[in-house]
């Protein structure tokens, strides 16, 4: 007999998952040399940039980790959408 997961091993799952993207993404863009994430105006942005390009994939690849940290953790962006009848359905 097979057993649906619980909600609880889901979130607790999707919490460890959000922390390893946020971590790794971090290593990665520190690693590449830039500094931020988003950039600043005028001639910084300028900077940031030539940064950017000069980083190649490992600034990419870690901005988008970040990038999906933050979606995971979105509320209007659940990686599982449920309802109070599937709540119980678990139970």
């Amino acid at each position: 007999m097979s057993h649906s997961p619980r909600v609880s091993s889901i979130g607790a799952v999707c919490a460890i998952l959000v922390v390893v993207c946020f971590v790794l993404g971090a290593v990665l863009m520190g690693a590449s040399g830039v500094e931020s994430l988003i950039p600043e105006t005028g001639r910084l942005g300028l900077d940031w940039i030539a940064d950017v390009d000069a980083a190649s994939g490992i600034f990419f690849a870690g901005a988008w980790l970040i990038v999906l940290m933050g979606i995971k953790t979105h509320p209007r962006h659940a990686v599982l959408p449920l309802s109070l009848d599937a709540v119980q359905m678990s139970r």
